[in-house]
């Protein structure tokens, strides 16, 4: 029995970490099966598993693999002189599928209307629906119009069944004032590189290797202040002293530059010498960061609330049987 419990708390932590999948996310789904409205496809559908994606799109594969890559589909649309190219990425559940869509559409998109999420830039639509993400790029002579390239996302959308909750990280984030597609949600550091930079060292210990448990989960928020946009940062690492060591190592690297560093837990405070404040918040396995900000309290107020929604949450079981 023993034996049992423990394979069943490792699969549950498997698939915390993101690299299983849930039962929900196992989703059958194949672009032969898609039929496209007044387009042509152009040669036979490839199918990439693994590693092979590196070949494909020129060694630019990390951060799909950063989200537990599976496999892929791929396929060119002719429509007279426009073309597309269609990528259909599987991930290992829908958390990381919403992940590499975070990561590949354009933080000056826009946000449209075609479930689960999708984000419209000239010349690509990148959509998340599932454990899949797909990408819709314009490639051809005749360029497309935006409603051409959100009609084909759409009908590929349109053959993947069921409703797909955002990652839990995400639903925690303050909706006021929050930036729609400054939302990035990650394993790796690779993504958050691009966007936030924190050095040559992985000193929040971001990393995911493929087919190995990942040791955290973040999400980074832009939030639209008065002051231009603040950066918060939220991390759940899967053991306790994996977030202390984060938090170390994080102050280690930055209290040089700092004129001053204080610390009252769970809360600490890094002064910089032109008086922009980071707030961190670090209790359990929860890690927040607001970055370099000027307006302190009311980024405070925002990691208190992303700490409140993240509370581990009580067994009402336990609570009745502790009151009889």
């Amino acid at each position: 029995m023993k034996r049992w419990i423990a394979i069943g708390a490792l699969a549950a932590a498997l698939v915390a970490a993101g690299r299983i999948a849930r039962p929900a996310d196992l989703v059958s789904f194949s672009l032969a099966k898609v039929q496209i409205r007044d387009w042509v496809r152009q040669g036979d559908i490839q199918k990439v598993v693994g590693e092979k994606l590196y070949d494909l799109i020129d060694g630019f594969a990390d951060i799909h693999m950063g989200y537990a890559y599976a496999d892929s589909e791929h396929m060119k649309l002719t429509q007279g002189k426009k073309e597309f190219e269609v990528a259909v990425y599987r991930l290992s559940n829908s958390d990381n599928a919403y992940g590499l869509y975070s990561a590949l559409r354009q933080r000056d998109g826009e946000i449209i209307a075609v479930p689960d999420e999708a984000s419209y830039s000239p010349g690509m639509v990148v959509l998340w629906r599932g454990p899949y993400c797909i990408e819709v790029k314009d490639v051809g002579e005749e360029g497309a119009t935006q409603e051409d390239l959100i009609a084909v996302a759409r009908t590929i959308a349109q053959e993947i069944p069921g409703q797909h909750p955002l990652p839990e990280l995400v639903r925690a984030l303050p909706k006021e004032k929050l930036r729609a597609n400054g939302i990035l949600y990650i394993h790796d550091r690779h993504p958050l590189d691009q966007i936030w930079f924190m050095g040559t060292d992985n000193i929040l210990l971001l990393e995911a290797s493929a087919g190995k448990p990942a040791k955290a989960e973040a999400v980074y928020a832009g939030y639209d202040l008065p002051g231009g946009e603040q950066g918060i940062l939220a991390a759940r690492y899967v053991a306790p002293e994996d977030c202390a060591k984060a938090l170390a190592l994080f102050t280690e690297s930055v209290k040089k530059d700092m004129a001053s560093v204080a610390s009252e837990s769970p809360w600490h405070t890094f002064t910089a010498r032109n008086g922009k404040k980071t707030l961190v918040f670090q209790k359990d396995r929860l890690l927040i960061l607001g970055l370099e900000s000027d307006q302190s309290e009311v980024v405070r107020g925002i990691i208190e609330k992303i700490a409140k929604a993240l509370e581990p949450k009580k067994d009402k079981n336990k609570a009745v049987a502790a009151k009889q």
